[in-house]
């Protein structure tokens, strides 16, 4: 039994911690994931099976690249859903995606009269207020995972 979506605007503040909490324990856990996967893989001198991995994964990140071989070791071509739409494939089923860590856009806060100077001013003055990405969990396809066009109909261009 699935829960119905609510809208965050429409959630108790319970609901919410409730939200936050269970999206924290899912970024520990995925975080956990990735550490031990690299201890583990400089205790077994795997470093090989990487490098080739890397070699098909060329466009993620050294973490994402070690969340992808450590979920699905022999995924040859990973892509987004948008990725595998654009080329007329389909990721099959729930629960197949391969997680990884992107990035989370930020609003821009309203702006508010206050004492600070404007960001003009701030630039002038060489005054850069810190911003710190934050990242959350997304969901990548092995290509095995799909269905749709053959391979071989899939422009090159689209694989880099």
């Amino acid at each position: 039994m699935s829960k119905k979506f609510i809208p965050w605007d429409k959630m108790t503040e319970a609901e919410k911690a409730a939200w936050r909490a269970q999206r924290d324990a899912r970024m520990r856990s995925a975080d956990e994931r990735l550490q031990a996967g690299v201890e583990a893989m400089l205790q077994s001198q795997r470093w090989a099976d990487w490098l080739k991995f890397k070699a098909r994964c060329h466009s993620y990140s050294f973490a994402n690249c070690m969340m992808i071989l450590l979920q699905k070791p022999n995924a040859s071509i990973v892509g987004s859903y948008k990725f595998w739409q654009s080329v007329g494939r389909y990721p099959r089923g729930k629960g197949l995606g391969l997680s990884i860590f992107v990035p989370l856009k930020r609003k821009e806060p309203e702006p508010e009269e206050s004492a600070e100077p404007e960001p003009e001013e701030q630039e002038q003055a060489g005054i850069k207020k810190p911003t710190a990405p934050r990242f959350g969990l997304g969901s990548v396809y092995d290509i095995s995972d799909t269905d749709g066009a053959p391979l071989q109909d899939i422009p090159v261009s689209l694989l880099n």
